[in-house]
């Protein structure tokens, strides 16, 4: 009875033998490729937009997933600017970019992938609502025509959530260039506002002229509640200090 039932099994083993490799024995599953989520990260500096948990998964040679324990390691190039736990959570302090690298260890292989983290400052839901602007011109170069030092540009912004990264946009309106004397000039009835993040981390809210009239480029240094600061350019020869508040 023995003998018959050895008879069965062994056409078994014969089979798979001659269906793993040249040698008679399993390929043997390697750690080839290490999968780190998110590749990309927005933060803010103030919670709970601060922080994010990182997730791994890792592949072998024919790109299935492997489980089982790995040693992990995180890093960061940055950690004033993203700093990263023992656990994979990353917390965002100040303004900047930083690069946080997952090192994972299996079978004796190790892989490594890394998260781009762009932390900006303040909330940007803040940012919601209608100001008033008042930039004031500090520097001009005189060789691009009169010199507009101490003169103003004020708008009226109408900024809103968007469903897109940054996640804010609107439009202005009553674009003017006050002189230092109170005489007003009109750059533009209405346009467009875009908002950005710069690789520093800055937030910049852009009024974008129509083709005729300039625009502006504001980069926040400061989100207050109902106050937005920051110094401002236009053009490459205009430069000054903003400052917009929200109205009631």
């Amino acid at each position: 009875m023995a003998k018959r039932s050895l008879g069965l099994i062994l056409p078994v083993f014969v089979a798979l033998g001659g269906a793993c490799g040249g040698d008679g024995g399993f390929a043997p599953r390697l750690f080839i490729a290490l999968e780190v989520s998110p590749a990309h990260a927005v933060l803010s500096t103030v919670a709970p937009g601060n922080t994010f948990q990182l997730t791994t998964r890792a592949y072998d040679q024919a790109g299935a997933p492997m489980s089982g324990a790995g040693a992990v390691t995180y890093t960061s190039s940055a950690p004033a600017i993203a700093g990263v736990s023992r656990s994979g959570v990353v917390t965002a302090a100040a303004p900047g970019t930083a690069k946080i690298t997952t090192a994972l260890t299996l079978g004796g292989i190790t892989r490594t992938a890394s998260t781009t983290v762009l932390v900006h400052a303040g909330d940007l839901w803040e940012l919601t609502g209608v100001y008033d602007l008042s930039a004031l011109i500090t520097s001009f170069d005189p060789g691009r025509g009169e010199d507009l030092t101490g003169y103003r540009y004020t708008a009226v912004l109408t900024l809103r959530q968007e469903w897109d990264f940054p996640w804010f946009g609107g439009a202005y309106a009553d674009f003017q260039l006050v002189g230092s004397g109170g005489e007003s000039y009109a750059v533009a009835d209405a346009g467009v506002v875009t908002g950005s993040i710069d690789p520093r981390g800055r937030v910049l809210i852009e009024l974008l002229g129509d083709g005729n009239h300039i625009g502006l480029t504001l980069i926040v240094d400061t989100l207050a509640s109902g106050t937005i600061d920051g110094t401002f350019g236009c053009c490459g020869h205009i430069g000054g200090t903003f400052t917009a508040a929200r109205r009631p």
